[in-house]
């Protein structure tokens, strides 16, 4: 097993959040959310190939922190259609710092490796980042507004996503 996939799969258990690792608040407290909603590539065409909407889904755990200021694990799936029958599919374990000032808006920023695999059997490995704004107006709901961003071609967008956390 090479030194990638062994990273890969460290970060993907860290973001799917291992029993015990939640801190602070309560017993009963929503440490966990999903999110799904659409993504917009930015990167124009690919290949020659237009590319299309397509759709984000995240899962995440808090691992340290309150709803004030604390430290997630995330995953996030990514998948666009280019014109005719190519598509784009994105893996993404990432580690995310979310900071609350007021309530209910809150900013987020997150890092980690992106996998990228395509129709014609391609894929890829790049460093990744997010920078979010989200709108919380209860302890189960959210809006967020995210810029998604890997170092090749193809990993960029925008996402606008809703969410619940339990």
């Amino acid at each position: 097993m090479g030194w990638k996939l062994r990273a890969f799969t460290l970060l993907m258990l860290i973001s799917a959040g291992l029993p015990g690792m939640a801190q602070g608040g309560s017993e009963d407290a929503k440490t966990w959310a999903v999110t799904a909603g659409a993504f917009i590539p930015t990167d124009g065409d690919l290949c020659g190939a237009d590319t299309q909407t397509g759709f984000t889904i995240s899962l995440s755990h808090r691992l340290s922190g309150t709803d004030r200021d604390a430290f997630l694990g995330v995953f996030r799936y990514t998948r666009y259609d280019a014109t005719g029958d190519q598509w784009v599919q994105l893996f993404s374990p990432l580690v995310e710092y979310r900071w609350t000032q007021s309530h209910p808006v809150f900013l987020a920023v997150a890092l980690g490796p992106v996998y990228g695999k395509d129709d014609a059997g391609g894929h890829t490995w790049s460093a990744g980042y997010e920078l979010g704004v989200g709108w919380q107006p209860s302890s189960t709901v959210a809006l967020e507004l995210r810029w998604i961003s890997g170092t090749k071609r193809g990993e960029r967008g925008v996402a606008l996503s809703a969410g619940v956390r339990f």
